[in-house]
């Protein structure tokens, strides 16, 4: 089973990296986002707290801003979700 985490619930939290004490390592995670404003040519988003930091900050990206063509194609949602997972080759 992938060991997986949405942001604000946790999954399946995978292994304790052995190298770094208290360090998870998961297969893919998925980060939520907020418009907060646009611009002429931007769409910024905020990164919306989980119930896991996954940094000091508590935010994997903190914002996020997408030029307003892309987002268009979307309708402009209030809310957007980012998964990030590594390419495995």
């Amino acid at each position: 089973m992938e060991n997986s985490l949405i942001y604000n619930t946790v999954m399946d939290i995978g292994k304790v990296n052995s190298s770094r004490k208290g360090i998870i390592i998961m297969d893919k995670f998925e980060l939520y986002f907020t418009q907060a404003y646009r611009t002429r040519r931007k769409t910024r988003y905020n990164e919306e707290l989980g119930e896991v930091e996954l940094s000091e900050a508590g935010t994997a990206i903190d914002y996020l801003y997408i030029r307003n063509e892309a987002i268009e194609l979307l309708g402009y949602p209030h809310k957007i979700r980012i998964t990030i997972e590594p390419i495995k080759e």
